[in-house]
This record gives structure tokens, C-alpha cells and sequence, in this order.
């Protein structure tokens, strides 16, 4: 009887073993795990609320003794939590630089994705936006295991996109990838290049050397807009415009084109109005770009600046107007539209800026003849004055 019972102890020790949730809690010294595991504790034990498992824990550790001895006694290399999180993913979130560099020896697959929670990014792009100094060790042994250069995570970004829109604390990221040979030029679905997002975040730096690197200045994105133009409407209030002057020379003496338009026939001063970025505005015009563009809907910069009534954009525009006598499609110059509209401030702009008040219309009428039709005599007297 005695025996019988002894037997049965056994048997409920060894199904405890095999079959228990697993409890970290109760467990957390690695002498205690190595000698449960050698007693015949299940090594792939999981637990039931996450899918943690012991070398999810070594990992967090950092402890490659205990990771190596859960290898050699059957753990999974890259057993997968409910949250998609693998070993190889905590060591990387953790900074733990010797079981990287042991789990990858180890054999566990650099291109592996991670799930929803991290983007599903491969374990090397998860590396490269996780990890603040790139270890060069670490790094080119994730090239030697085969980590690939172009790997898209769920928002379908290389890690060289991603890398260029990091903190400044990480802005050698982008660089060790670069020197790797990734895609200068790789795009998201957006067509955001890494070149777009590191003027965004206004790393100057970085885009001067992507810029050096032979990223192409005017790669557009989906909408047909190039850096220049995108980074206009980037950022909100007056600290985010302090350093845009710096980058669009950065821009420029590259090589960027300042009348380059996009999808909508827009060019970067047609956005400088839109956007109400005044400063930016002024920036561009003493670079000269073309006054007289159209966009696909016929109208000029300055043409979007009367229409919503923008008078310090409109100021600004008319000093690069290059033509202010020319009548336009219904036959009038600006002046007379403004007349027949009677925008008082446009009328003073105008006449401020050169604008003849003698110049006929299509049907023979000057400005001051206009007026006077319209019997407004506080323009009358601003045209004869």
C-alpha cells in the first residue's frame, strides 16, 4: 500500500510538472529554473494569460547562461506570445546585448515578424527602431545571419524609412543602414521617402547626409509633392517654421526645383498661402520661384491669396508679379476685378505695387472708368489721389 501511494505522488509531481500554467512569480531565481527543468519541469512551459515562456524570461533577464541551458534542454528558439512578442523581440526591447547576439548565433531568423503590438516589424527593423546606439557588432551580425535591408513592417516601411524618423538621440541609425547599401529611394504606400521624413522631424544632419548619399532631392511622394513642397504644411505655430529657412536652402542647393508642381498643379509658394505659413511665404520669394504658375484649377499663388483675402501674402506675392497690367480670362486686369469687387485693401496693394490705373479693359474701360460707373467714391478717390 505504502508503495502504491508513493507511486501515485510521482505521478501527480510529473503531470504538475508537464502540465502547470506557468508561474515566473514562483520561480524567479535561474538556479531555482535550471533545477525544476532538470527534474523534468516542460522547458516549453507557457504562460496561459500571454504565452510568456521561460526564454522570453531569460531574454528579459538578459541571462544567456539560462538561455543557453533552455536550448540545450528543448526550448523552442522562437517560441511566439499571444502578442506576437518573441524572445529575440524582448531581448532587443530590454537592450540585451549578449542574448541578441546569442539567440541569433543560436540560429533564430533576423526576418522573423513580431506581431500587431510592434508593427509587425521583422526582429532586424525591430532593432533598428528600438535600439537608441546601434551596436556595429550586433548590427553586422544580423547582416551575416541575412537580415533583410528592405523588409516591410505594417506600414509598409522599410527600416531606413522608419530609422529616418526617429528621435535625434538615434540619427546613426538611418546612417549604419545607408552604408549597408538599403534603398535610398524605398517608398510607404503614401510614397514618403527617407529623405521626406527626415525633413519632417527637421534632422538636419540626417538629410544632408541622405543628401550626400544620392537621395534624389525631387522624389515625390503620392500627391506629386517633393520634400520641399511637403514639409511647408509639416508642423504647426512658429517654433516648428524657425528652422524651415535652413532646410529649404539645404533643399535648394541640392538641387531642388522651387516651381516643381504636384497632382494639383501646385508649387511650394501656391502651399506657403494655402497654409498661411507668412514667414516661409517670404523665404521663397527671395528665391525667385515663378510668380506666374498656374495650378490645374488656373490659378496663380497670388490669385489664392485674394481669394481668401491673405493681404500680407498678397503684399508679399505682388513684388515678384511680373505682369500687373495683364488682363486675365474675362478680359480685366487685377485692378479692375478688384474694383468691381470693391476690395479697398486689394485696390491700395495694388496701386502700392505698380498697377496703372489708365489700362483699358476688354471692353474699353480704364479702373478710374470702372469707378466711376459704379458710382464708389472712396475708390474714386483712391485712383485719383
Amino acid at each position: 500500500m505504502k508503495q502504491i501511494y508513493s507511486h501515485f505522488l510521482l505521478l501527480f509531481f510529473i503531470s504538475n510538472l508537464h502540465g502547470a500554467d506557468l508561474d515566473i512569480s514562483k520561480m524567479r531565481d535561474p538556479k531555482s529554473i535550471m533545477e525544476k527543468v532538470n527534474k523534468g519541469y516542460d522547458v516549453n512551459s507557457v504562460r496561459s494569460s500571454d504565452g510568456y515562456t521561460l526564454l522570453h524570461y531569460a531574454a528579459e533577464l538578459g541571462n544567456v547562461e539560462l538561455a543557453s541551458f533552455l536550448i540545450k534542454k528543448g526550448s523552442s528558439l522562437n517560441p511566439t506570445m499571444k502578442s506576437g512578442a518573441t524572445p529575440l523581440g524582448v531581448a532587443i526591447n530590454f537592450n540585451k546585448k549578449e542574448v541578441i547576439q546569442f539567440l541569433l548565433d543560436a540560429g533564430v531568423d533576423p526576418n522573423f515578424k513580431l506581431g500587431s503590438n510592434d508593427s509587425q516589424r521583422s526582429h532586424f527593423h525591430y532593432y533598428i527602431t528600438k535600439t537608441r546606439k546601434i551596436d556595429k557588432g550586433i548590427f553586422a551580425l544580423f547582416l551575416k545571419k541575412g537580415a533583410n535591408l528592405e523588409t516591410i513592417d505594417f506600414y509598409t516601411e522599410t527600416p531606413l524609412i522608419s530609422a529616418a524618423q526617429l528621435d535625434f538621440i538615434m540619427k546613426d541609425n538611418a546612417k549604419f543602414l545607408i552604408e549597408a547599401g538599403a534603398n535610398i529611394q524605398a517608398v510607404n504606400k503614401f510614397g514618403i521617402t527617407p529623405l521626406m521624413n527626415a525633413v519632417f522631424i527637421q534632422n538636419i544632419d540626417l538629410l544632408k547626409f541622405l543628401l550626400q548619399s544620392g537621395a534624389p532631392v525631387d522624389q515625390v511622394n503620392n500627391e506629386g509633392s517633393s520634400a520641399l513642397i511637403a514639409m511647408i504644411h509639416m508642423g504647426t505655430g512658429v517654433d516648428s517654421d524657425k528652422q524651415k529657412p535652413t532646410i529649404i536652402d539645404i533643399l535648394l542647393n541640392a538641387g531642388a526645383n522651387i516651381d516643381l508642381q504636384n497632382n494639383d498643379g501646385n508649387t511650394a509658394i501656391h502651399h506657403a498661402v494655402v497654409g498661411g505659413r507668412q514667414s516661409i511665404l517670404d523665404f521663397l520669394i527671395q528665391k525667385n520661384p515663378a510668380a506666374e504658375i498656374r495650378n490645374k484649377k488656373g490659378k496663380t499663388a497670388l490669385d489664392l491669396a485674394i481669394i481668401n483675402e491673405n493681404w500680407d501674402a498678397v503684399k508679399s506675392l505682388l513684388t515678384i508679379e511680373k505682369d500687373l497690367d495683364k488682363l486675365d480670362s474675362y478680359g480685366s486686369t487685377k485692378l479692375h476685378s478688384a474694383i468691381i469687387n470693391e476690395k479697398m485693401e486689394l485696390i491700395k496693394l495694388l496701386l502700392a505695387a505698380g498697377a496703372d490705373n489708365e489700362t483699358k479693359d476688354k471692353w474699353g474701360k480704364s479702373p478710374i472708368d470702372l469707378a466711376k460707373s459704379l458710382g464708389n467714391q472712396k475708390i474714386i478717390s483712391l485712383l485719383t489721389d
